[in-house]
């Protein structure tokens, strides 16, 4: 029924983000993933170390609202013109 395959997609979804989390958690470069609104969706643990911050306190927020604005601006003012120009920023 439609209420098992809801259920069903969610699980999947958790699983896949589960996966994608562990595989990036074994990088040791700085990773993480933003949505258009330059909110963190998905941190790896070398990000949340070089930013001090533990998921709870970046997920979900945008840089601006956790980090001093000599910090968050220039990189999210980076972030914006990677979005416009549909790219990826790789240091």
């Amino acid at each position: 029924d439609a209420h098992r395959a809801m259920a069903a997609t969610a699980r999947e979804k958790e699983d896949t983000l589960s996966l994608l989390q562990a595989v990036i958690d074994t990088v040791q470069a700085v990773v993480h993933f933003k949505d258009r609104d330059l909110r963190y969706r998905l941190v790896n643990l070398r990000s949340r170390a070089v930013l001090g911050y533990g998921d709870t306190d970046i997920i979900g927020k945008k840089l601006s609202e956790v980090a001093p604005p000599d910090l968050a601006l220039p990189i999210e003012r980076g972030d914006r013109a990677v979005l416009h120009n549909k790219g990826a920023m790789i240091d």
